[in-house]
């Protein structure tokens, strides 16, 4: 018997949404205030002696200078105006503490900082600006107008109704550094606002790409009812089942995102990359409505019953009646429009989402394929080029409808340059007015990501595939979209290639670009990564495994269940961190309490760092009792100053110095939130750290080191 389809299929697949869209919601509010600035932590940052006012720190850091108007002007926001100099030899350590001057340029990181070394950037873009003027230039343009400007807007909004101090005046938010992480909790709020989109786009691409790759019924379902139709809608029992494996698809898609650690860390972050890849899969999902706009239905709708039906896929309408050949060309030009502004916006949100770009010469190459070309009746896309020399003899017109569809996409890509430009307006006023500012940006963005050692990009993007989807969905996706792409004696359905091709151009970028890059470079996969989702979710209702109940419900169940884990641990460490249980502030409490323990003949420790200190890469210490020396080199393989106690540190990503005697040092590592047994680390949140603490008593052949 047919299995009959439930009662009320869209009240069920509302409810299975909008239950997902309340986790999201639930799982990017929980820990959202994460290391954000505050006065709590000056008990460390001045021990038990006089605390500086904003005023002392914004004089002798000189802010002013440093935030002027004409210095600004130049250089681009996320370039250091007052870089620090280093030493002509290499191996000589520099020193950061030695002036009250240098002390206060520490303690304003520590005022208006957060644990996400880059959200900050965000604010020098925006403090930059003066609307009363009309002086809108973000000079920061990797980060996109279609994030910076929203977040200021909201930033002012919240001041207007009085959720947010919102003034001028730096030396306020110095003295009340927690009101100023109000503005920070506002850019994560835009961000994972976002991700309430991609759930609902993740679903509706994940539904739509199920529904139109289902295996056709087999000789069995069609003898049952009677019919000889080649396509699961040819028969009721397939288009009952059809309908509901394609919304069990879309909602397991849906709740595989949401679950997804990547996911889960960039709603927490207030950076453009998840909005982007939202914007990216709205791409897609107006992509697909492109190529398969759904013409059959309007046929149904306007066409006699004698009239002949829309095809089946995204074909031209050239074999429909006149009114329904004219609603099928008005529905996939809108899509075709929409996918083109979306493909702007992706950019003008964050540059690197300029792969998606690849979609609109490849939607318009794909509306060439006529019912009669080869494409349909051949091995796929690929085959029709090496059977007719290309488009023009497959599709009997010549070169005429080719040139047709390269007009089309050069629309479409003006489409979306014009969006880029209108969201961004000062990267084309500056390349005319301001080319200093354009180069101090760019030139500081290309100097991070450079082209090299291909090989080592491909291992590292693919390590960190695995830490933001986790290996099932890196496993089941890449099944499914072999699969799709490789089944015989079937044309691969042009929604697969317009999920596959953006995602396979982005992932390029991501290798190109990966050799040596740190965990947190993982935050551009989130688009791939969203893909390799949706194809896992489509295999996970392949017909294969819905024969057997057990099977129905283990592998999704068995999926869940390590994204959860995963997803989890990132959860609860951005939750650890808003509390006193956070990693920096244990390993401060540590660190005071080795440290006085240590000490040699009333000398005060040294601290060596490899990085200015900052409140994502150190902890907070008593900056005026120690005297903190800056490793210019990983190399450096002896104890600066002997006579004195010596404490060297790094976040677990950074690299550690070589160290002569291991026998000298205590290992202190701090930062996995207890109950947790795996560090997340694409976050900066509850960050481990690794401590080497010298120790008189270790000197002593006799030691036995922890």
């Amino acid at each position: 018997m047919p299995i009959p389809r439930p009662a009320n299929p869209r009240l069920t697949t509302f409810f299975g949404l909008s239950v997902i869209a309340i986790l999201y919601l639930v799982v990017s509010c929980v820990g959202i205030s994460w290391g954000l600035p505050s006065r709590k932590i000056d008990k460390y940052l001045f021990g038990g002696g006089e605390v500086w006012s904003g005023e002392k720190i914004y004089r002798l850091a000189n802010a002013g200078e440093k935030l002027s108007q004409d210095r600004a002007s130049r250089t681009g926001a996320d370039v250091d105006v007052d870089p620090l100099k280093g030493s002509e030899k290499i191996d000589e350590p520099i020193p950061l503490t030695a002036t009250d001057e240098d002390i206060a340029k520490i303690y304003l990181r520590y005022r208006l900082y957060t644990y996400q070394p880059d959200e900050m950037i965000t604010m020098m873009a925006l403090a930059g600006m003066r609307p009363s003027r009309l002086e809108l230039d973000p000079r920061l343009y990797q980060y996109g107008g279609l994030f910076i400007y929203p977040v200021g807007a909201l930033i002012k909004l919240c001041g207007l109704l009085g959720l947010i101090d919102v003034r001028s005046d730096v030396v306020y938010y110095l003295d009340h550094p927690d009101e100023f992480g109000k503005f920070y909790i506002v850019a994560r709020a835009y961000s994972s606002a976002w991700g309430l989109l991609g759930v609902i786009l993740v679903y509706a691409i994940a539904s739509r790409l199920a529904r139109s790759t289902l295996r056709p019924p087999s000789a069995s379902e069609r003898r049952s009812y009677g019919t000889s139709g080649t396509h699961p809608t040819a028969t009721p029992l397939a288009d009952a089942r059809g309908s509901d494996r394609s919304h069990r698809a879309g909602l397991l898609a849906a709740l595989l995102f949401t679950l997804m650690p990547v996911v889960v860390c960039m709603s927490h972050e207030g950076k453009p990359h998840l909005p982007g890849a939202v914007l990216m899969l709205a791409a897609v999902y107006f992509a697909m409505r492109s190529v398969h706009s759904r013409t059959e239905d309007s046929g149904r709708k306007t066409a006699p019953q004698s009239e002949p039906q829309a095809p089946a896929r995204g074909g031209p309408s050239n074999n429909l009646p006149p009114p329904v050949a004219c609603a099928a060309d008005s529905v996939r030009a809108r899509n075709f429009s929409f996918l083109c502004l979306c493909c702007g916006a992706a950019v003008g949100m964050v540059l690197s989402s300029w792969p998606i770009c690849v979609l609109i010469p490849l939607v318009a190459w794909i509306h060439l394929d006529p019912p009669e070309s080869p494409l349909r009746k051949g091995g796929g896309y690929g085959s029709a080029l090496g059977k007719g020399g290309g488009y023009g003899s497959a599709l009997g017109k010549g070169e005429g409808r080719s040139r047709h569809a390269a007009a089309r996409a050069a629309k479409g890509l003006l489409l979306a340059v014009g969006v880029y430009f209108i969201t961004n307006p000062y990267v084309l006023i500056n390349a005319f007015v301001n080319r200093a500012v354009l180069r101090s940006n760019f030139g500081n963005s290309l100097a991070m990501y450079q082209i090299a050692r291909i090989g080592e990009g491909f291992i590292r993007a693919v390590e960190l595939t695995i830490e933001g989807a986790t290996l099932p969905i890196l496993v089941l996706g890449l099944t499914a979209l072999v699969a799709a792409l490789v089944r015989k004696h079937r044309r691969t359905d042009p929604t697969v290639w317009v999920l596959v091709v953006p995602a396979a151009v982005f992932f390029l970028q991501f290798v190109a670009i990966g050799a040596g890059k740190p965990a947190e470079y993982g935050r551009f996969g989130i688009f791939p990564n969203a893909a390799l989702a949706v194809a896992a979710a489509c295999l996970l209702n392949v017909r294969l495994l819905m024969r057997h109940w057990f099977l129905r419900l283990a592998f999704p169940a068995f999926v869940i269940a390590w994204l959860a884990a995963f997803g989890g641990g990132y959860l609860r460490n951005f939750h650890a961190d808003t509390t006193d249980h956070a990693s920096r502030l244990v390993l401060a409490e540590r660190i005071r309490t080795s440290s006085a323990n240590a000490v040699v003949s009333g000398a005060e420790p040294l601290v060596s760092v490899i990085a200015e200190p900052a409140p994502y890469g150190c902890p907070p210490l008593n900056f005026l009792r120690y005297e903190v020396m800056l490793l210019q080199s990983t190399e450096q393989t002896t104890q600066p100053h002997p006579q004195h106690p010596w404490l060297a540190l790094r976040s677990i990503d950074a690299g550690l110095p070589s160290l002569t005697d291991a026998r000298a040092l205590l290992l202190c590592e701090t930062g996995i939130w207890e109950g947790l047994d795996r560090a997340t680390p694409i976050s900066w949140a509850n960050k481990p750290f690794d401590v080497r603490i010298s120790d008189e008593r270790s000197n002593r052949p006799e030691s036995n080191p922890r």
